[in-house]
């Protein structure tokens, strides 16, 4: 199943930078992000990288504002699992493919999200980031690839 034409369009290192994100720090603060690391996230670029094994896929993440500090999220497509978030958090978060995207799904206490990531031209990915707290709050980042 991790073979999909979604997985295999964003394997590699994609790049991208607070300056291209649209309501990044509405988003962030909206999922419990502490005012210090928002304002951070903000200034920051980060890398990310997808990698398969077999039916294993990975997303590891890095931001300007932590180097060296890299943050990897094994899963497969369709199965739930806990995901513990930079916030604290633990979710329950599944991996689909629906419509030609990536739909990350995170359902736990106090609110939701959803996080959709499309390729929308070669070497250009969006992702559309979705919390319904309350306000219900979305975001929009552009990652190009490396």
């Amino acid at each position: 199943m991790s073979s999909s034409a979604v997985i295999q369009s964003l394997l590699g290192k994609w790049k991208d930078s607070s300056a291209d994100a649209e309501n990044l720090e509405a988003y962030l603060k909206a999922i419990g992000m502490p005012d210090e690391a928002v304002k951070a996230a903000c200034q920051s670029e980060a890398t990310t990288e997808w990698t398969v094994d077999g039916d294993a896929v990975t997303y590891s993440f890095e931001s300007s504002f932590k180097p060296g500090s890299v943050r990897s999220i094994t899963f497969q497509l369709g199965q739930p699992f806990e995901e513990n978030t930079i916030t604290g958090r633990s979710l329950q978060t599944t991996y689909t493919e629906e419509g030609g995207k990536l739909v990350k799904r995170q359902i736990g206490e106090p609110f939701n999200c959803t996080i959709t990531t499309e390729i929308v031209e070669p070497g250009l990915i969006v992702e559309t980031m979705v919390c319904d707290s309350n306000p219900p709050t979305s975001c929009k980042r552009m990652l190009r690839k490396q």
